[in-house]
């Protein structure tokens, strides 16, 4: 492993409270934290917003409603605007979920659809976006009638929504998805709940030809949390059949011209190799979420090695990094300071 010499720039700190998303589109930077002005229920009066390296500050692309936040749950977005689910039972996290489309910042939400009114258990929706498509994952009904949903839509017609995946949730479950092209990445974990066993994959699906066949990739691998570009399907492997699929596993990379698959332990730690989970991958480098939030590494696409930008004290002394997104040559990440301030930095990677 080899030392990533960055230029690391940080935005206002008034602009980084109470983060909990962070998204890199390559171009600019999306992410989630409290509102403007917002000084209790923080966790709830969140905000959307938007970055370009270049522009003097952020921008505020939705703010949650003033009475009755409903809290952001996942973020996406591309040239062609932005996405974001959110849930209605702001006190409880457990009912109505909603999945919104907006053009650009300032513009009046479009809903593109919502869950049950029934007690639902549930976290709002992932979401994933391209210039062409969004596609999300979500739960649906209750008891032996609940499913689990992929759908998606083009954003030149918003009004047609398809119904990719319904599938009972005793038997599976759809989550992650991830856009490349008309590629639709996700992850299925079969479910064995009876006996508490899981069987999770990766499939994709092509959103030019729907109704075709998913191609199956990492069955034997456990794999889950597709990243997918022109070159590579990073994603995350390991573990056991009692595992929960959404563990942290080994960073896993199938390479598209060779048909390969190199499983990465994270050197470091003899205990710390398979801590990685939602990889991203931009046109050289990937980044992770990292259980060991005390480092921040990258794998270099390249030059087919880790790289690391900084290591913290694992005590956290010295503070912690939590989420990491690239995409093109643009990272961003946030964490904390030792006195609990948060930040929100980006860099330029290497070409």
């Amino acid at each position: 492993m080899s030392e990533l010499a960055l230029d690391i720039y940080e935005l206002p700190a008034e602009y980084s409270r109470n983060i909990t998303k962070v998204r890199s589109m390559g171009d600019e930077i999306i992410w989630v934290a409290a509102a403007p002005g917002a000084n209790t229920h923080a966790w709830r009066n969140k905000a959307l917003y938007r970055f370009a390296p270049g522009e003097s500050e952020p921008e505020l692309i939705y703010q949650t409603p003033s009475v009755d936040p409903h809290p952001i749950g996942n973020i996406a977005g591309s040239s062609a605007g932005y996405a974001f689910s959110d849930y209605v039972g702001s006190e409880t996290l457990t009912d109505k979920w909603r999945v919104w489309y907006v053009a650009k910042p300032g513009a009046e939400p479009i809903m593109l659809d919502e869950g049950d009114d029934e007690f639902n258990n549930d976290w709002p929706p992932n979401v994933a976006m391209n210039d062409r498509y969004i596609v999300w994952t979500g739960l649906r009904g209750a008891g032996e009638d609940r499913v689990t949903e992929l759908k998606a839509v083009s954003i030149d017609a918003l009004d047609q929504v398809m119904t990719l995946a319904s599938t009972k949730i005793d038997d599976g479950t759809v989550y992650e998805p991830a856009l490349n092209g008309s590629e639709l990445w996700y992850s299925f974990s079969e479910n064995d709940w009876a006996q508490y066993l899981a069987y999770p994959r990766v499939e994709m699906r092509n959103l030019a030809d729907p109704s075709a066949a998913p191609f199956v990739l990492g069955r034997e691998l456990r794999a889950g949390m597709a990243a997918p570009n022109d070159r590579v399907v990073v994603f995350k492997s390991g573990g056991v059949p009692e595992d929960n699929p959404i563990n942290a596993g080994l960073l896993t990379i199938y390479w598209r011209d060779t048909e390969t698959i190199e499983q990465l332990p994270i050197p470091g730690h003899p205990m710390a190799g398979d801590r990685a989970s939602y990889p991203t991958v931009g046109d050289r480098f990937v980044a992770w979420q990292d259980d060991i939030k005390s480092r921040l590494y990258m794998y270099d696409l390249a030059e087919h090695q880790f790289r690391r930008i900084e290591e913290l004290d694992p005590t956290f002394s010295e503070g912690t990094f939590n989420e990491r997104s690239v995409a093109g040559n643009l990272l961003a990440f946030d964490g904390w300071d030792p006195d609990g301030g948060q930040f929100l930095r980006w860099a330029f990677l290497p070409e």
